[in-house]
């Protein structure tokens, strides 16, 4: 295959790739005017002022058939041209649970820990006073309505759809360009979809060690797994927050621990327990990953697809393709719009 044909099927991957991602972050972006705008229309105590009908249906709209079309577009498209079906990667780890367990702890840990960091470097020169809007949501601890709409989308749809579309589609759709460059273009698109610069860096380790868990297990099972824990953990210490974050803030260590196992028994031991076993993965996690890179490098050799050309070559080709280009930059652009709105 000569340079031409190469550029042109490299450019071929990228677009059908980057065509889910602009067709996702343009309808979200139409459905999100179009709902704002029947917010600021319609009368006080209409539905449309219900946060909660319009916390559901978004989330109704994306996963539940925003998602679904994007991935029969993809099987009919690239997914047929590569002959990806979604039958197949639905099957048995080819791991034991042990190698899956530690991996899961890499993934959690390694992720969450760079995300800290990457925050803390960001607070030094922007101060976040950004709200996630769960408080208007939850009313208060005996609103179980409010908190399982909130543990649907965030624990159990998330991790299902999100993990169709990033590595059951655009990630196997680019494992042809080399697997390590569809970990790390995978990763990042994963990161820069959240459009919020506090998940960037999170999200995007988080992305391609999922990937990798991918390669290795041959299961999106694991990764299904691996991503509600994930999501799980945040979930649990985003709701604890809601009633006792203003606890927390006290500088009076005692005023803290009596008001918390006072007013706030329940949820207060929900908050301890996620925040210790997140803890532990962080702890674990870089741990488990250097011992993994010392002592069992050649594992993490993987195939590199079958164009067999330079990686600057590769990355350039791939980021020239016209669908791509523009996908990455609206990408970047609703993160900086989401900061600084």
């Amino acid at each position: 295959m000569n340079n031409k044909a190469i550029n042109k099927q490299i450019r071929k991957i990228s677009n059908s790739n980057s065509l889910l991602l602009l067709i996702f972050l343009a309808v979200t972006a139409v459905g999100s005017y179009l709902l704002k705008t029947l917010i600021v229309k319609s009368k006080y105590g209409s539905i449309w002022q219900n946060p909660k009908f319009t916390y559901a249906l978004t989330y109704i709209a994306v996963y539940l058939i925003l998602i679904p079309l994007l991935l029969l577009i993809f099987s009919k498209t690239a997914g047929k041209r590569e002959n990806l079906t979604y039958k197949s990667i639905f099957r048995k780890s080819e791991r034991s649970f042990g190698w899956c367990f530690k991996w899961v702890a890499i993934t959690i840990g390694v992720s969450q820990l760079l995300g800290i960091i990457s925050n803390l470097i960001i607070g030094v020169f922007v101060q976040d006073s950004q709200s996630s809007g769960i408080d208007s949501l939850i009313t208060s601890e005996n609103d179980i309505l409010g908190m399982v709409m909130y543990f649907i989308p965030t624990a159990l749809m998330a991790p299902f759809f999100e993990e169709l579309f990033f590595r059951a589609s655009l990630f196997r759709n680019t494992e042809a360009m080399g697997q390590w460059f569809a970990v790390i273009v995978t990763g990042l698109s994963f990161g820069l979809w959240h459009t919020n610069n506090s998940q960037f860096v999170m999200a995007t380790f988080c992305g391609m060690f999922l990937c990798i868990i991918y390669i290795k297990t041959n299961s999106i099972w694991v990764c299904m797994v691996t991503h509600l824990i994930n999501n799980l953990l945040s979930f649990l210490i985003v709701l604890s927050k809601i009633f006792i974050g203003d606890i927390l803030n006290s500088q009076d260590s005692e005023f803290v621990i009596h008001a918390m196992f006072t007013k706030h028994t329940a949820i207060s031991i929900i908050y301890c327990l996620a925040i210790l076993i997140t803890l532990i993965f962080i702890v674990a996690g870089p741990i488990l990953l250097i011992v993994q890179l010392i002592r069992k490098r050649k594992n993490l050799s993987l195939d590199k697809g079958r164009f067999q050309i330079g990686t600057l070559r590769k990355t350039a080709v791939y980021f020239s393709a016209p669908l791509t280009i523009a996908a990455f930059i609206l990408m970047i652009l609703l993160t900086v719009v989401t900061r600084i709105s």
